[in-house]
């Protein structure tokens, strides 16, 4: 045997184990790192490399328990019993002046506003519990239905998930008004827990200008759960009389 050949026997089990620690130490080296590391990233995670700066720390949102409700003992809203009379008032919404509006409401309702120049006017039952909401002086840019959406995502995004916000119904149709004539109406109902019961919301916008003008009005029906049917009927007439001067 040469003497290139008998160096190179001698240099090539050398070579071969070199390699061998070294991928050994590399495959090592993974195994810790893996050990110590956690769980890897998802691929929308923060960079893992540790030349990049260390970002904010994470806040997590932990939903809110929702309300255990407290049912109300208070008999039911009877709709058999309500009677109604005419109410007129004024209303203003800036910076558009003043509106007369008037409509049939329940009478012994006790009338409130909140202000000399209200954007929205109340007629609340003798209980406290129940009440009739009209609001408007607003111009007629939004029809029924895009009105109702817009007060919805405002719902939507004010309303904490402890109030267990829930939308029972919601959409646009026509009423007859006691002149005969046909008005666009939309209405959302739902149901939350703001205090410890539940209440019962229905809201409408009323298109009184015929039944392609815009929302004109908007009102509500609010009680409780139990009063859903006589709620109902204090909403229709109200939706039926109502007339703004402007």
């Amino acid at each position: 045997m040469d003497e290139r050949a008998a160096v190179s026997k001698r240099v090539l089990p050398i070579l071969a184990a070199a390699v061998a620690v070294a991928v050994f130490g590399a495959y090592s080296g993974y195994l810790a790192a893996e050990q110590f590391a956690g769980p890897p990233s998802s691929p929308s995670s923060p960079s893992n490399d540790v030349t990049a700066p260390p970002g904010p720390p994470v806040q997590v949102d932990v939903p809110s328990a929702r309300k255990t409700p407290i049912p109300s003992k208070k008999a039911a809203l009877d709709a058999s019993e309500l009677d109604y009379k005419t109410e007129t008032f004024s209303v203003r919404t800036a910076p558009n002046p003043s509106v007369r509006v008037s409509l049939r409401a329940p009478r012994g309702w006790r009338f409130s506003d909140n202000a000399a120049e209200p954007q929205e006017v109340r007629f609340v039952d003798p209980t406290n519990e129940r009440a009739l909401r009209v609001e408007s002086g607003f111009t007629r840019d939004n029809s029924t239905s895009d009105a109702m959406a817009l007060h919805f995502a405002r719902l939507k995004a004010s309303q904490p998930a402890e109030n267990d916000f829930r939308v029972l119904a919601e959409g646009t149709g026509s009423v007859v008004d006691t002149n005969g004539e046909t008005r666009t109406v939309s209405t959302l109902t739902y149901t939350y827990i703001p205090n410890k019961t539940v209440r019962y919301v229905m809201i409408r916008w009323i298109a009184t200008g015929g039944d392609t003008a815009g929302a004109a009005v908007e009102m509500s029906a609010t009680g409780l759960p139990q009063d859903a049917r006589a709620l109902t009927a204090v909403l229709e007439e109200a939706t039926r009389s109502v007339r703004r001067t402007d």
